[in-house]
């Protein structure tokens, strides 16, 4: 399981009550769209790996749309909880003139939204 994978299922929104928003869920799909390239030695078959992102929650009408954006603010914290996590050293390593240390973090973060690191 990625990186990704874990923090979307495991983030929660934040200063709710436990059940007002469920546990995200992820789901995967891989499966072959049909299409096959016969004139390659092995007939290739082109796949597709499809990711399905769902954070549930509680609302009235009234509430719907407020709900909404925390609901949104609670998935994306939870897809960049890692990256986000590595900014605050990448400003001090910025405010400290460090160049080094802010290619190493740079680096870092770049593996990490390329899926290149856990």
């Amino acid at each position: 399981m990625s990186k990704l994978s874990e923090n979307l299922e495991v983030r929660r929104g934040s200063r709710v009550r436990p059940d007002d928003f469920a546990r995200n869920l992820v789901t995967y799909c891989l499966d072959t769209t049909g299409n096959v390239r016969d004139w390659t030695p092995d007939a290739n078959q082109e796949w597709f790996l499809e990711a399905k992102v769902r954070v549930t929650f509680w609302a009235n009408q009234a509430q719907v749309r407020d709900a909404e954006k925390i609901a949104y603010r609670a998935l994306t914290a939870g897809l960049y909880s890692d990256v986000l996590a590595e900014l605050a050293y990448l400003r001090k390593a910025i405010s400290d003139s460090d160049k080094s240390e802010c290619y190493r973090l740079l680096d870092y973060i770049d593996d990490v939204l390329k899926g290149e690191r856990k």
